[in-house]
């Protein structure tokens, strides 16, 4: 019958993991660009927030779906950095 699941979102969540590896790396990737780019779309008017625009062209305009679709197209991207220093301290209570 069906090969495939046909989804409504586009780009397909399938071909963002292949991007991005993780459920957890595409979430905290795609929230964090999404909050730059609503943060960008609302500093216009006033002072630079230090962010970028976005990087394509969206028609449905909303942050997150630019954001997906930016990690599509390999404008965003990420790395995990390796050499996390440990804490030697406990906190104090």
């Amino acid at each position: 019958m069906f090969e495939s699941e046909n989804s409504m979102m586009e780009p397909p969540i399938e071909d963002l993991l292949e991007k991005v590896g993780s459920k957890f790396a595409l979430v905290v990737l795609a929230s964090d660009r999404a909050r730059q780019i609503s943060e960008y779309s609302n500093k216009l008017t006033g002072s630079s927030s230090g962010y970028l625009p976005a990087q394509v062209t969206s028609v449905a305009g909303k942050p997150l779906t630019m954001a997906l679709e930016e990690i599509m197209q390999d404008k965003v991207t990420y790395e995990i950095k390796e050499d996390v220093p440990e804490i030697d301290e406990e906190p104090e209570a």
